[in-house]
C-alpha cells in the first residue's frame, strides 16, 4: 500500500502511504502481508500488516486503522510497577512501547520495536524502555518524554535489569555486561569481552 501506478500500467509510481507519519491520514504501518480491493470496489482497499487491517476508500487518498479492539499485539518484555498495581510498560513487536495503566487503557509512548523496560522501584516517574539492538532510553516524567542513555546493548531485545536494594545501581547486557551507579546515567564496561555474542538475559545474586 505503500505505492500506486495509477493508469500508467505500472510504468510509473506514486507513493501513498508512510509508515513514519503516524497519526497522519497517510498513515499505514510497515510490514505488509496481505492488500485487497473489496469486491466489487476499485476504490476501497484493505491492507494487513504488522500493525492490523487499515482500509482506504478513496483510491489510496486517506486511511483508516481498523483495528482497535484487535488483541493481537506481540509484547518482548514487559514492567510492572512496584508502587502501583495497575501500571505497566510492555514492548511490542513492531509496535513501540506502551504505558498501561489499566484494563484496556494502553498508550504508546515510544515507537519502532518496543523491548525490554524498567520501572524504578522508587518512583513511577523513572522508566527505562528500549528498541530493537539495545538502544535504551531514560524518562524522568512517567514516560511522556525519552533521552538515549548508551547502556551498551546490542541484541534485538537486550535486558535491562536494576538492583533490588539500590535503585541506582544497574546492569544492561549487550556484548559486555554494562554497569551504573547512578541510575542509569553514565555506564561502564565491567565485565571485558566475553565471547562476542549478544547477552540476552541477566540477574542479580540476592
Amino acid at each position: 500500500a505503500r505505492e500506486k501506478s495509477g493508469r500508467s500500467g505500472g510504468i510509473s509510481w506514486a507513493n501513498v502511504s508512510n509508515w513514519n507519519s503516524f497519526p497522519a491520514t497517510n498513515y499505514v504501518h510497515a510490514d505488509h502481508h496481505a492488500l485487497q480491493f473489496a469486491p466489487g470496489s476499485s476504490n476501497t482497499v484493505f491492507a494487513c500488516n504488522d500493525g492490523g487491517i487499515f482500509t482506504t476508500t478513496d483510491q489510496c487518498g486517506t486511511w483508516s486503522d481498523l483495528s482497535g479492539g484487535i488483541d493481537i499485539k506481540q509484547y518482548y518484555r514487559m514492567s510492572s510497577s512496584f508502587l502501583t498495581p495497575t501500571l505497566m510498560y510492555a514492548g511490542a513487536q513492531d509496535n513501540g512501547t506502551d504505558k498501561i495503566t489499566g484494563l484496556n487503557t494502553a498508550t504508546r509512548v515510544y515507537g519502532a520495536d518496543g523491548e525490554d523496560c524498567l520501572i524504578d522501584f522508587t518512583d513511577d516517574n523513572i522508566v527505562f524502555i528500549s528498541t530493537q539492538g539495545g538502544n535504551f532510553m531514560k524518562s524522568t516524567d512517567g514516560g511522556v518524554t525519552f533521552n538515549g542513555i548508551g547502556a551498551g546493548g546490542c541484541d534485538w531485545t537486550s535486558p535491562i535489569i536494576m538492583d533490588a536494594n539500590n535503585n541506582n545501581v544497574m546492569y544492561s547486557g549487550g556484548a559486555d555486561v554494562f554497569k551504573s551507579t547512578d541510575n542509569g546515567n553514565t555506564w561502564n564496561d565491567v565485565s571485558g569481552a566475553l565471547d562476542g555474542s549478544c547477552l540476552y538475559s541477566l540477574e542479580i545474586s540476592p
